[in-house]
């Protein structure tokens, strides 16, 4: 839940990227801190998945005066990584949702969206919103 930093007095946001394994979670971020001369901490991956999370401070807009602070992760998507997986999602204000539009990976990316929607409904309000990303649309089979 977003809260005031008690030393800065900025409002911290957690915005979550979450998806199947290989969805482009991670390569989204990576592209917003580069264009945005940010970096991405990750503290562990292996053969382009992370294992862990991977992580953006961003900076930008005010509340009360005061910069809006926000933590951008990316969530292993692997689902023998789950329950680091929901650690993360839990504590999130938005979920941004990348769905691996190709067709091979199009249905189990949506019944995984559809099981978070079953984990968000019956978790503790307020509940996060999503935003769904659709990744890979200049894949040919997209």
């Amino acid at each position: 839940m977003a809260f005031i930093d008690a030393d800065t007095g900025q409002l911290v946001v957690r915005v979550t990227y979450d998806g199947g394994a290989l969805s482009g979670k991670t390569t989204t971020l990576q592209q917003f801190a580069r264009s945005s001369s940010l970096l991405v901490e990750s503290p562990e991956a292996t053969e382009g998945r992370t294992l862990y999370f991977d992580w953006v401070e961003y900076v930008s807009g005010l509340y009360e005066g005061k910069p809006i602070r926000c933590q951008l992760v990316s969530v292993p998507g692997q689902l023998a990584l789950e329950e680091r997986r929901w650690h993360l999602v839990d504590r999130s204000d938005v979920l941004v949702y990348v769905v691996d539009s190709t067709k091979v990976r199009f249905d189990d990316s949506w019944e995984q969206l559809e099981r978070l929607h079953e984990r968000l409904a019956a978790a503790a309000d307020p509940a996060p919103g999503i935003i769904v990303q659709a990744n890979k649309r200049d894949h040919p089979e997209a």
